[in-house]
């Protein structure tokens, strides 16, 4: 992130920590409170050795830091992160989904691919299910190369965990749009996988046989749009 980045979101800040400081807190200025907690995110630095970057007591860290992501989560989360609405396809509605690998089950909020494809509708989902996936590992590589405090264990109380989460992400976005480069990002992506190998090994979640037939409804469905609309 550069400079300048930076100095523009503590102006976007700004208005939430004014309604929010006390006294004490408004002794540190906006910009050094997003860079203590751009600096938490970006680094996988415990937060005693960010005090000493910052000359600030450790408690003082840890609170500024939770306080900038709070911040950033809600002044900026609607304008960067989208998700997306639920759609129909051939009367099935189909819900924002997690994809995963063969050793997941089958779930109405998560897809896999199909073990042993029986014909060209099943073959063409796995296709694009493991090109989609691949594309969505990279990006989450991108994501912890850029803000590398996701790849470690987290330092925070698990109440604050969302936020801490959210706040990269949202960060992450505003640098993307602007282009910011990221140093060795090719050491946190992984190579591009296939994922339908591994059903047999497949985790029991103790679905429903309500959820099971919802589930492959959903999976049906999006194999029947993706074989008809997208190549």
């Amino acid at each position: 992130m550069t400079r300048r980045t930076l100095f523009e979101i503590a102006d976007l800040l700004r208005p939430y920590f004014m309604q929010k400081d006390t006294v004490m807190q408004s002794a540190i200025p906006v910009e050094e409170r997003v860079a203590i907690g751009v600096y938490f995110l970006a680094s996988r630095s415990c937060y005693r050795t960010i005090a000493l970057v910052f000359q600030k007591g450790t408690s003082t860290i840890a609170s500024v830091v939770v306080e900038v992501c709070l911040a950033i989560e809600h002044t900026l989360l609607k304008e960067e992160v989208h998700v997306s609405d639920i759609n129909k396809y051939g009367g099935v509605s189909i819900p924002p989904l997690i994809l995963g690998d063969g050793v997941y089950p089958l779930c109405k909020w998560l897809m896999k691919p199909y073990a042993v494809p029986r014909n060209e509708r099943e073959i063409h989902y796995n296709k694009i299910f493991n090109r989609s996936r691949n594309v969505v590992e990279r990006a989450f590589g991108w994501l912890k190369a850029r803000f590398r405090r996701l790849s470690v264990r987290m330092e925070a109380h698990i109440q604050n965990v969302n936020s801490i989460i959210a706040s990269a992400v949202i960060l992450h976005n505003i640098c993307e749009k602007k282009k910011h480069m990221i140093p060795n990002v090719e050491q946190f992506v992984d190579p591009p996988t296939e994922t339908y190998h591994i059903d047999h090994l497949e985790v029991d979640c103790n679905r429903g046989p309500s959820e099971r037939v919802e589930a492959e409804a959903i999976r049906t469905a999006i194999a029947d749009y993706l074989f008809t609309h997208v190549k």
